[in-house]
């Protein structure tokens, strides 16, 4: 039994070079790094951004935001985005896309995005296109006093019990982009929401796989 931990079989007709241990040291989001550099990302964001503004999946939002227009959100809030520098998942990069498209049409300012798994690379690259950073993980804990957007793709469940528990005296300000509510919720957080479906004819079938937009 070696020091370590790590205990060497060999073969007494032959001599082993000893074998290395090495710890299992755990999965981290930041293993699917590929390593960009904020310019680099940028560029990737903006070649998503103009492959949706090509696509004919584009008239599908832009109804979504003619539906916009008519709540006027005065801010956005994206939570869970994901990593937009990721080896195996361009999905985050897309979703953004979308996000700086209802941006630029609505003519909204104040956006704001947290996400735990973004580096400070990925963050300085997102705050390029103009999107503040959330310094704190609010867990959706945010109260609002006017009419926001929040955008939610694929978000855990707590995110969105939380955002209307904490709102729950205001839901009038809430606009939610994402996951169905009515299959995440129970009935009465649930209750009294309108909602769009979005026809999703995007080639990347699972990236708006389902993408509602829902208000009380």
């Amino acid at each position: 039994m070696e020091e370590d931990g790590f205990t060497l079989v060999t073969n007494k007709k032959r001599k082993l070079k000893k074998a290395k241990f090495i710890p299992h040291k755990g999965y981290s989001p930041h293993d699917l790094a590929a390593g960009f550099s904020k310019e680099e990302l940028k560029a990737s964001v903006e070649k998503c951004y103009q492959e949706l503004m090509n696509s004919p999946f584009i008239q599908e939002i832009d109804l979504i935001v003619d539906k916009l227009k008519e709540l006027n959100p005065k801010s956005i809030v994206c939570y869970a985005l994901g990593k937009i520098d990721n080896l195996y998942c361009q999905a985050p990069k897309y979703q953004l896309a979308m996000l700086l498209h209802i941006k630029y049409r609505l003519k909204i300012e104040k956006a704001l995005v947290f996400d735990p798994v973004l580096t400070e690379v990925e963050l300085n690259a997102i705050q390029g296109f103009k999107i503040e950073r959330i310094l704190v993980n609010e867990e959706g804990r945010r109260l609002v006093e006017e009419r926001t957007l929040f955008i939610i793709f694929h978000g855990e469940k707590f995110l969105f019990e939380n955002l209307i528990n904490t709102n729950r005296f205001c839901k009038q300000n809430i606009i939610i982009l994402g996951n169905d509510l009515k299959h995440v919720l129970e009935n009465q957080l649930s209750a009294g929401i309108n909602s769009v479906q979005i026809l999703n004819s995007f080639y990347r079938e699972t990236i708006f796989d389902s993408c509602v937009l829902q208000w009380f």
